[in-house]
């Protein structure tokens, strides 16, 4: 699925196929891409039990943000493969203009569920961007200023995490 383009700018993208799940790895040197509904950038989504199941690089989290308008059917997204613990996101009947989620490892599974009985035949779906991110920490190293001083409340961070600073 994955080409040798390497982030959203380049168009990589990966549409759920209707009535199938499928799982993913995402090849090293891919920084981001998009994901869509069974009916691609431009069509509305056929009503169906559509899922994917990504898997980043040993050392990476996977974030995803974007909007969604499911109609009446279900969209689930999994922190991991698809447990009902792991719950990021579960939304059905409507729009949710902004998301941002985080897996917190390597795994993040994406759903939609819903036969044309329970959500009608079509709907908009969904235009979501993957973004392949570190989970290295990183020193947070304060530099000496003139007059006062900066206090940070944390020693490291990771990619994502918020670091407040105190002065």
């Amino acid at each position: 699925v994955f080409s040798k383009k390497h982030t959203v700018a380049d168009g990589l993208f990966i549409n759920l196929d209707k009535h199938n799940s499928h799982r993913d790895t995402i090849p090293e040197g891919v920084v981001s891409f998009k994901v869509y509904d069974n009916g691609g950038k431009d069509a509305d989504f056929e009503a169906s039990d559509d899922g994917l199941v990504l898997t980043a690089p040993a050392g990476y989290t996977l974030q995803v943000t974007g909007s969604i308008n499911t109609g009446s059917c279900y969209l689930s997204i999994y922190d991991g493969d698809a447990s009902d613990e792991n719950h990021l996101l579960w939304y059905e009947n409507g729009e949710v203009p902004d998301i941002n989620l985080t897996s917190s490892d390597r795994n993040l599974a994406i759903y939609l569920r819903g036969s044309s009985y329970y959500c009608g035949e079509t709907g908009e779906g969904f235009d979501l961007t993957v973004t392949v991110l570190g989970t290295a920490e990183h020193a947070v190293n304060i530099q000496t200023v003139a007059g006062g001083t900066i206090e940070s409340d944390k020693a490291t961070a990771r990619l994502s995490e918020t670091v407040t600073l105190t002065a």
